[in-house]
């Protein structure tokens, strides 16, 4: 397995000394510049199908499974194609914690939905429930939002204070309200009333 090349651009010397891999990711990288020839462009388009593949299913052999029926070739080389796969775009098993949790998250929510519409009120419970603790997990991972204090002076001087006032902007206050009450104001005659 070649070794990963860290985010760089890429000159015409690393292109003709790559392999067909590295040559796939350097096209990744900078696809005006390096294109691939149509081998590499099939190859580089079954990677993207098993690597969809692998991010939809989350059993090995359910991945196996489907791999084997898309592509009709043996497990030996379906492994490859994925270890392939994780190098061009990741390892799919390090995934960040947060996807994994938000997908879990869905599919009880699909469980609540499936246990209610069967009439399982207990299952449409427990489901709820239980997507109810993920959410929990997802919201303590979150970062604490952070508070913002006021700048505090500690002076004798009291000249401090009023330069930061006199350096402000003027800006001249108008009541406009006032004239709109009046204009939407509607006069009454005293005296008789209809009733």
């Amino acid at each position: 397995m070649p070794s990963k090349k860290p985010d760089r651009i890429f000159t015409i010397d690393d292109w003709t000394e790559a392999s067909q891999l590295e040559r796939m990711y350097i096209h990744l990288m900078q696809p005006d510049e390096f294109p691939l020839n149509a081998p590499d462009e099939i190859r580089l388009e079954a990677l993207r199908e098993t690597w969809a593949v692998m991010c939809s299913k989350q059993s090995m052999w359910r991945r196996m499974k489907v791999l084997r029926k898309v592509f009709q070739v043996s497990e030996r080389t379906i492994q490859r194609y994925m270890e392939d796969a994780k190098y061009l775009f990741g390892d799919i098993l390090k995934t960040d914690v947060d996807i994994e949790l938000a997908i879990l998250r869905d599919k009880y929510f699909a469980l609540a939905e499936r246990c209610e519409l069967a009439g399982d009120y207990t299952g449409a419970k427990n489901n709820l429930k239980a997507a109810e603790e993920v959410i929990e997990k997802i919201e303590a991972r979150q970062p604490k939002a952070k508070r913002v204090y006021a700048n505090v002076i500690f002076t004798d001087n009291p000249k401090v204070l009023t330069s930061r006032i006199e350096d402000a902007e003027d800006v001249e206050y108008v009541d406009e309200s006032a004239d709109l009450l009046e204009l939407e104001a509607i006069k009454v005659p005293a005296g008789h009333s209809e009733t």
